[in-house]
């Protein structure tokens, strides 16, 4: 805009607005004339001349050229400068663009850039195809939810009342979700979410294991875990809210610091772990809640609590219950055995009665009566014999 205003103003003031005094030598360069021979050409409107010089401007400063050539020297020198502005100012549009388009994409070629490192080294390892696909999955899982920074390389530039900030904003809410933490008082809390770690689990995935030594506890943000005995029967399961570890991190009850269950990752699931030296570093500053989390910790170990009994009771009422099954399978057999003789012994003797039935009818039928004439009434007697 500005070039095409300075373009129609240095083209009237070399050669003015009409083809007599000065221009009468007017360039093909300079912007046509207005009046020729006292009447008005279409190029004298105001909007012939915005329109006309900004088409001009436009060709030199985006280096298109097809412009009329310069003939005095002062249009050499204001159309170099013009071509060497437009050259700068398009260079400069074109590396902004560039840059726009490597910030969108610095992410992704960071994050790709880790997954090719990691394929190369399980390639170079002879890493098996299926770990291999687990590790890719759990990588485009990371990327699909989002999760590829380090909250603690994102949040370590700002001071720690800003650290402390985002850190209630973003986890206590899941925290105050944790029946453990309920009864605590707020600055406890807070001390404990600036200790929150994530992590993400694969589907199968163990996070613990029975006997393992506990060091951490953890917060399930989102996702499904299950509980399983050794066998790998699903006794329990874990969604947004449950928390797990807390029994051996406490040291509560009989196995001290040892986990007392598997714990495997149903899908891809979310957790905030929290670790034993943290908790205690937090507990040394509010000695008054260990107290209180052990109480809740063994409240809730004594509602989940079931009766144990050791491996030898367990195979003694196996063997039990197997040896019971087989003899009530024996009994149920000679049963079903007497049952199928009574009922051949049963069909035999109504096989009998009918046959003595039919010689008794024929012999009825085939008696000759006592007198000529009319038949007789027969007696009760016979009438009973026939009846039986």
């Amino acid at each position: 805009h500005w070039n095409a205003c300075v373009y129609y103003f240095a083209s009237t003031i070399a050669y003015g607005i009409t083809t007599e005094g000065l221009g009468t030598n007017r360039s093909e360069f300079a912007y046509p004339a207005e009046a020729v021979n006292g009447s008005e050409t279409p190029y004298a409107s105001v909007a012939m001349k915005y329109a006309y010089s900004l088409h001009w401007s436009t060709q030199t400063m985006t280096t298109i050229g097809e412009v009329k050539p310069p003939e005095a020297l002062w249009e050499f020198i204001y159309l170099t400068i013009t071509f060497l502005l437009g050259v700068m100012i398009f260079a400069s549009i074109v590396g902004s663009i560039g840059n726009i388009i490597t910030n969108i994409t610095a992410n992704r070629s960071a994050f790709q850039d880790r997954l090719d490192h990691l394929k190369e080294y399980m390639s170079y390892r002879n890493v098996g195809k299926d770990l291999q696909n687990r590790i890719i999955r759990w990588f485009d899982y990371l990327w699909a939810q989002r999760h590829t920074f380090e909250e603690e390389e994102v949040l370590k530039y700002l001071p720690d009342k800003l650290q402390a900030e985002m850190a209630i904003h973003v986890h206590l809410a899941t925290l105050k979700q944790v029946e453990l933490f309920q009864n605590c008082e707020s600055g406890f809390l807070i001390a404990l979410v600036l200790k929150l770690k994530h992590q993400v689990y694969s589907p199968g995935d163990y996070v613990c294991r029975k006997g393992d030594i506990g060091r951490e506890m953890f917060i399930v943000k989102q996702g499904m875990l299950q509980v399983t005995a050794d066998d790998g029967r699903a006794l329990a399961t874990l969604s947004d809210g449950s928390y797990f570890g807390e029994i051996s991190l406490l040291n509560v009850g009989k196995n001290g610091n040892r986990r007392t269950a598997n714990v495997r990752s149903v899908g891809y699931s979310d957790l905030f772990c929290l670790r034993k030296e943290d908790l205690l570093h937090a507990l040394n500053d509010y000695p008054e809640m260990r107290e209180v989390l052990k109480e809740a910790a063994r409240k809730k170990l004594a509602r989940d609590a079931k009766p144990e009994k050791d491996d030898d009771q367990q195979e003694t009422e196996r063997r039990i219950s197997f040896t019971n099954s087989v003899e009530l399978a024996d009994t149920l057999g000679k049963r079903l055995d007497e049952l199928e003789k009574l009922v051949l012994t049963l069909a035999k003797e109504v096989k009998t009665t009918n046959d003595n039935v039919l010689t008794l009818q024929r012999h009825l039928i085939g008696q000759p009566s006592s007198s000529a004439g009319l038949p007789r009434e027969p007696s009760s007697s016979s009438s009973s014999s026939a009846s039986d």
